[in-house]
């Protein structure tokens, strides 16, 4: 099942980032999409401007899958922030999210599995763990060299 990522009900914040320049600025920025977090497309037939999915839209719903919030909500938009910043934490960021950007996404959903707390906490603890194993490996390595 591939991500879908909705943003049809998120009212608070434009999610969709139009970018209108020459023909050479608009195709360079086509072909090198990988670099800008989401993929810009050809808005019209006509070709006379480019959008994408916002940045910040893009990265909420690529960290859905690890949240495991499959809807952004006014009940449960904090949790959302707690949950990426725990992520954050662990595996570092590439664009620092805030509460209020958060906040603005009410309304986003994504087709994820739901975690409850006790079972996004239980993977941070696992992450966690992990990482500080990979350290005690990386030392020891040091240490017998």
């Amino acid at each position: 099942m591939g991500l879908h990522i909705d943003a049809s009900n998120v009212s608070a914040f434009d999610t969709v980032e139009r970018f209108t320049g020459t023909t050479e600025e608009m195709e360079q920025r086509l072909s090198h999409a990988y670099l800008y977090y989401s993929n810009w497309r050809w808005s019209d037939e006509s070709h006379t401007a480019i959008e994408r999915m916002h940045p910040t839209t893009h990265l909420l719903g690529f960290y859905a899958m690890s949240t495991g919030v499959p809807e952004v909500t006014a009940k449960n938009y904090r949790e959302v922030f707690v949950r990426l910043n725990m992520i954050e934490s662990v595996y570092g960021t590439t664009l620092p999210i805030t509460l209020e950007e958060v906040k603005a996404h009410i309304g986003l959903r994504c087709n994820v599995r739901e975690k409850t707390k006790k079972q996004f906490d239980a993977d941070m603890a696992g992450a966690l763990r992990e990482k500080a194993q990979a350290e005690l490996n990386r030392l020891t390595r040091q240490e017998a060299a």
